[in-house]
């Protein structure tokens, strides 16, 4: 079996910050679950690719988490 805590530690250490805003001119017609469902779009695939057990998600004032099983990253209802 192979030892996983050196590249977990690796991963696990990572942090990951994006960040942008939606503009009116060219997004006028997403509404804010428009937003939320392209993030967690966005998030799940970051998430598969960098091997991640949980992404965290903040949009205005709402957080949420994003985490790994069977593998996907489901949604796990935030505040």
């Amino acid at each position: 079996m192979r030892d996983r805590s050196r590249s977990r530690f690796t991963i696990a250490s990572l942090c990951y910050l994006l960040r942008g805003e939606v503009l009116p001119l060219y997004s006028a017609d997403i509404d804010d679950d428009g937003i939320r469902i392209l993030l967690n779009e966005l998030a799940a695939e970051i998430g598969k690719v960098l091997e991640q057990e949980e992404v965290h998600v903040a949009y205005r004032d709402r957080t949420w988490t994003l985490k790994a099983g069977s593998g996907i990253l489901s949604l796990d209802a935030g505040s």
